[in-house]
């Protein structure tokens, strides 16, 4: 047996997440998943927490305090030695710079994933250049894309140490059951109203603003129209300030976190106005579940989307280009449909959790490799 533990800084069961929790469900029984946490002071935060542990994953709580605490660090290493552990998997920068100390002389596989690198603000480029540097000294890199993998530094590339290893849906968590109605009643949203909605972290990199005004834009075409955004952020009061100043805010819905398969039931297309992007989970879900999507042409999402095939791609940046896409979708019953078909058909070739667990293993076999 091969014990692998995930490091892992998330309260939420986010995309992260959930990759982990069905990473221990659905590896080679020759592998063994733990997972650690950062966990906050109130138990009602630690969704995630919760979540690992109903499914029976070993776990290790890490309470979370506002300084670096060494005895983290003293914990989990006596967790590894005392588990046997052979792979420690961090899951970005708090973590990968957290599993370098933890991971440091001990005769163990030190590998992270990245989804992509956030630049908002200074202390972003700065965050995410110090990241990108210590990628040299770990033994293994995964990236969700291609476009990803051009930007690890040149010594991970050439040394092997960088993979691609794509995102993945358990294709069975998106089945319907029933629940459209009981959501868009929720919302009040009858059958004849377009139900817009936006899935992700409320922030810059994530093109909220622009999708405000270009549902301001659609909805004087489209007066029965509504949009939800679905996550949590800093970006969040600035959003609703925005729908107010265009004159829809009474048609825009914040939501907050909510668990994803209902809410794309009752959705009729998802937007992803992002201007920046790994392989987005909530693109894949959605078009699991069989929901047009409207996306802009950046970082991976072209990997996902063929443009008039399986979704609608637009430039970033461009809330007449969004306006434009989404109303076309919703003149267009054709269209839709075969675009639902044609997403489906991209998840069963390409997007299996299935096929991505293969893809880690295999690169889980390639890092051991190299240790021994």
């Amino acid at each position: 047996m091969t014990h692998v533990l995930h490091l892992i800084d998330t309260y939420r069961i986010g995309g992260p997440g959930k990759t982990v929790i069905n990473s221990a469900r659905l590896i080679d029984p020759a592998y063994v998943v733990h997972v650690a946490a950062f966990t906050h002071p109130e138990e009602r935060h630690n969704e995630f927490a919760r979540a690992v542990t109903a499914a029976g994953i070993p776990f290790l709580p890490l309470p979370e305090r506002k300084r670096f605490d060494v005895d983290h660090v003293r914990q989990t290493r006596r967790y590894i030695r005392d588990h046997d552990i052979r792979i420690v998997h961090a899951h970005g920068y708090k973590t990968d710079a957290f599993g370098y100390a933890v991971a440091w002389r001990l005769p163990v596989c030190l590998v992270t994933t990245h989804h992509g690198w956030i630049r908002n603000t200074w202390y972003d480029r700065l965050t995410a250049f110090g990241a990108l540097q210590l990628t040299r000294l770990l033994d293994g890199v995964e990236v969700v894309s291609p476009a990803l993998l051009a930007e690890l530094p040149r010594s991970v590339r050439r040394s092997g140490r960088g993979d691609v290893v794509k995102n993945g849906i358990v294709i069975a968590d998106y089945e319907p059951k029933g629940r459209r109605d009981a959501v868009r009643a929720e919302l009040r949203c009858g059958p004849d109203v377009l139900l817009l909605g936006v899935i992700g972290r409320l922030s810059r990199e994530k093109g909220c603003l622009e999708m405000v005004a270009a549902f301001a834009q659609l909805a004087e075409r489209r007066p029965a129209a509504r949009l939800a955004f679905i996550g949590e952020g800093p970006q969040r009061e600035e959003i609703e300030a925005a729908a107010r100043a265009a004159g829809v805010g009474d048609r825009v819905v914040m939501l907050g976190h909510r668990q994803v398969p209902p809410v794309l039931e009752a959705l009729d297309v998802l937007v992803s106005p992002s201007h920046t992007e790994g392989i987005s989970n909530a693109i894949l879900e959605a078009m699991t579940a069989g929901v047009p999507v409207v996306a802009t042409r950046v970082g991976g999402t072209p990997e996902i989307l063929t443009d008039g095939v399986s979704g609608l791609l637009i430039p970033p940046a461009d809330p007449g280009a969004i306006a434009e896409a989404v109303d076309r979708l919703a003149a267009d019953d054709a269209l839709a449909d075969r675009l639902r078909r044609g997403a489906r058909a991209r998840i069963d070739e390409a997007f299996s959790f299935h096929a991505r667990m293969r893809a880690e293993e295999a690169f889980y076999h390639r890092c051991l490799a190299q240790l021994r």
